[in-house]
């Protein structure tokens, strides 16, 4: 007993003398910005705290309940104020960014982070273009996905057909080019062209890509009208095959037969998320959506571009088809079965259209608002450039259940915009300030600290970004502070050009952006890059396969031959290692098992305990098909392993911005049973950017085998006679097709080319 008092007394004096401590380190650490008394609201989804907010360069140093306002350059009254996070904008639309490179839109809505290249449209290639926006300066932080239709456009242009092997490499090379140069994932707009032409596997191939580089996927769906549950399906189906996280982008029903469908569709949703899809959506707080009037017409009327379009209009049955095409759009999905529905936003051919509706235009002419009238109109517009337009199609109680799903983000689907150009939608100017307003304050379906959550935190982790979208010591001083009695959206359908009040300031990356409602005119945002992992292709990747001596304690193994794969990039290096063993008859036993190179490898030999073959199943699979997991960091200064292994590596890298394949050097070893390797030969294999860990030990084995050597790998093979390493390659090419099994039609087929 006395003993405890004694500890629990050593205790508290410890504990005293730890917060004096902070105290004193509080009382002495200088600030270049203070956030006075404010209620913090840190983006977790927890209740608001009196907090004070220190801030110094671009990085929260200090959060407590008072801190001297004397060690502060500049301090912020946020006396009756909210504090937050920014906010994170998982959809926004950043094309006319280096036109308005203050981002005022977005910015005076408290959005310090946006992520541009949805709905499958996004620059290519992507380096380029984020070093212009870093040259630029811009108001906002930003980030990019890479589109799918850009990159299938590159490729097939406008062609509505499949592509060739040869031609999906190459997509799934610019895909896995853009994800090395920072992309967070891919999006797809398989409702626009060329997108639609596209099949679920051409998807998941693609998607296969950034989910390798630890990227999302982001859907615009087939179809959110009729088809809505098919459209779901397929972006469900593409998350459970490409094993990436998936966000159903700007989720809703459009058009009245399928209003209330939301419950169906978030039941899917919450269902694939049990059964291990990570799937999530976003949604903007409004009754009506926005993209170009090219909606209305059927895709297949558009295949091959325009002139091919043209082409088809002058075949009288053809635009017979496609005239009953757009009516069918008009009546029962975009259109919304009244042309009064249709609301034209930007029409670079005739600007006096823009805020009028297809109904007005019909009524110019003197045309009854019929729907043939509309798609007659609709035809016209096409023929003379197309434009973008706004459809009220949605249903209010479809947009208030999707928004208090758990599983739920806010995002505006804005496009970055400037007073006078256009008639944009509303959310270009409004999206979070109206869910702070209207959502939270006027009709209470969300508690603020849940909403500030959807809008900060749950984008932020969907990112994998670990220091924004909260509030703490070390992360990234993205802040807002807004008045939640007054804050409000003020653009409408009829006046878009109006920014949101109630947002008194805005902090990016440490500088005020916003003060007093206004823009300062500080431009402090960067371009976010998504943070390099394994099979990143802009970094070096060794791959080794060669012989470990045989431990004596595991008399019933023949050979032992170890894979690592290493890749090398920003000061480290990641790693994963595999064992496979050869048994006496032929058969294979394997363990797989991560750990950082050099670790336990130059010190503990083939003997040690941590690289011993266990039985079938032990361990693990051996290297799941469609890549190896990320591991532990390993400094760069060890990653030449000196010691470690017998023989020499040839590194590889991917130079330019696209390329058709990328060789690599593989360096194999392979020998007979407790030999020090007697055959060893380095060879360049091409492999498509997809290729597994899998798809290259078996690429290298085969190649050193004589699988892809022709004559002169046949004559090695016989050359080694039967108990030489020859009988191991034989029976390693005895086990590969078993385990090629496992991976993709296409890794095989680059396997044999």
């Amino acid at each position: 007993m006395r003993t405890r008092r004694f500890a629990s007394s050593l205790l508290l004096l410890c504990s005293a003398s730890v917060s004096a401590t902070a105290l004193r380190a509080q009382a002495t650490e200088r600030f270049d910005l203070l956030i006075a008394g404010g209620s913090v609201l840190d983006g977790t989804g927890r209740a608001a705290q009196r907090l004070d907010v220190g801030i110094r360069g671009d990085r929260i140093v200090a959060l407590a309940p008072s801190l001297p306002r004397a060690n502060a350059t500049r301090v912020i009254n946020a006396a009756g104020r909210t504090v937050s996070p920014g906010f994170i904008d998982l959809h926004a639309h950043l094309e006319p960014l280096l036109q308005y490179p203050l981002m005022e839109s977005a910015l005076r809505q408290g959005v310090t982070l946006a992520l541009g290249g949805p709905d499958g449209g996004s620059p290519l290639p992507l380096a380029p273009y984020l070093d212009s926006v870093r040259t630029a300066t811009i108001g906002i932080n930003v980030a990019y996905l890479v589109g799918h239709n850009d990159v299938r456009r590159a490729v097939l242009g406008m062609a509505s057909r499949a592509p060739t092997a040869p031609e999906l490499a190459r997509m799934r090379s610019l895909v896995a080019v853009a994800m090395g140069q920072g992309a967070f994932g891919l999006s797809t707009g398989l409702l626009y062209l060329p997108g639609t032409y596209s099949s679920i596997d051409e998807v998941i191939a693609l998607a296969q890509v950034a989910s390798d580089s630890s990227g999302i996927y982001t859907s615009h769906l087939r179809k959110e009208g009729i088809g809505l549950l098919d459209g779901v399906g397929e972006a469900l189906e593409i998350g459970r095959r490409a094993h990436i996280p998936v966000v159903l982008t700007h989720h809703k029903a459009v058009g009245q037969q399928m209003w209330g469908k939301s419950t169906i569709t978030l039941a899917m949703v919450d269902s694939a998320r049990k059964a291990g899809t990570d799937v999530m959506v976003d949604q903007y707080p409004y009754t009506a959506t926005h993209t170009g009037i090219g909606v209305l017409v059927p895709s297949w009327a558009m295949a091959g571009g325009d002139a091919e379009f043209r082409q088809r209009l002058a075949v009288p049955a053809l635009k017979d088809s496609i005239m009953r095409g757009i009516i069918d759009n008009i009546l029962n999905d975009r259109g919304g079965g009244d042309l009064a529905r249709v609301q034209f936003s930007r029409v670079g051919w005739d600007k006096s259209l823009e805020g009028k509706t297809l109904k007005d235009w019909a009524a110019r002419r003197n045309l009854a608002p019929t729907p043939e009238n509309g798609a007659a109109l609709v035809l016209e517009a096409m023929l003379n450039g197309g434009g973008n337009a706004i459809y009220h199609v949605l249903d209010e109680q479809d947009v208030r259940r999707i928004m208090v799903a758990p599983f739920a983000m806010i995002a505006s689907d804005g496009r970055i915009s400037s007073p006078g150009d256009g008639h944009p939608h509303p959310r270009a100017y409004g999206t979070f300030p109206r869910v702070l307003g209207e959502y939270v304050r006027n009709q209470k379906l969300l508690p603020l600290e849940t909403a500030i959550h959807k809008m900060t935190q749950m984008p932020a982790v969907r990112l994998g970004l670990t220091d924004r979208g909260v509030l703490r010591v070390g992360a990234v001083a993205d802040v807002v502070v807004f008045d939640a009695a007054t804050v409000k959206d003020m653009s409408t359908f009829a006046e878009p050009h109006q920014y949101p009040v109630g947002i008194e300031t805005v902090v990016v990356n440490g500088a005020v952006a916003v003060s007093g409602g206004k823009a300062t005119g500080v431009r402090a945002g960067k371009v976010v890059r998504r943070k390099s992992g394994l099979s990143s292709w802009q970094f070096r990747r060794r791959v080794f396969i060669h012989h470990r001596p045989v431990p004596q304690r595991l008399p019933h193994v023949h050979a032992v031959h170890h894979l690592e794969v290493i890749e090398i990039g920003d000061g480290a290096c990641h790693a994963q290692h595999a064992v496979i063993c050869a048994g006496a008859q032929g058969e294979f036993v394997r363990r797989a098992h991560e750990e950082c190179a050099g670790v336990g490898l130059e010190s503990g030999g083939g003997g040690d305990e941590s690289h011993r073959c266990g039985g079938v199943g032990e361990g693990g699979e051996w290297l799941r098909a469609g890549g190896v997991g990320i591991t532990r960091a390993l400094p760069l200064t060890r990653s030449d392993h000196a010691g470690a292994y017998v023989g020499r590596s040839l590194l590889w890298r991917v130079r330019g911005e696209v390329a058709r394949w990328h060789t690599l050097y593989v360096h194999v070893q392979v020998n007979a049973i407790g030999q020090w390797p007697r055959q060893s030969r380095s060879m360049p294999l091409e492999i498509g950017h997809r290729a597994s860990a899998v798809a290259i030990v078996a690429a290298g084995v085969a190649a050193w085998a004589g699988i892809a050597g022709g004559d002169e790998g046949e004559a090695r093979r016989k050359s080694h006679g039967t108990r030489g390493a020859g009988d191991h390659h034989h029976a390693i090419l005895e086990w590969l097709p078993q385990r090629l099994q496992r991976v993709s039609r296409e890794e095989r087929q680059l396997i044999k080319e």
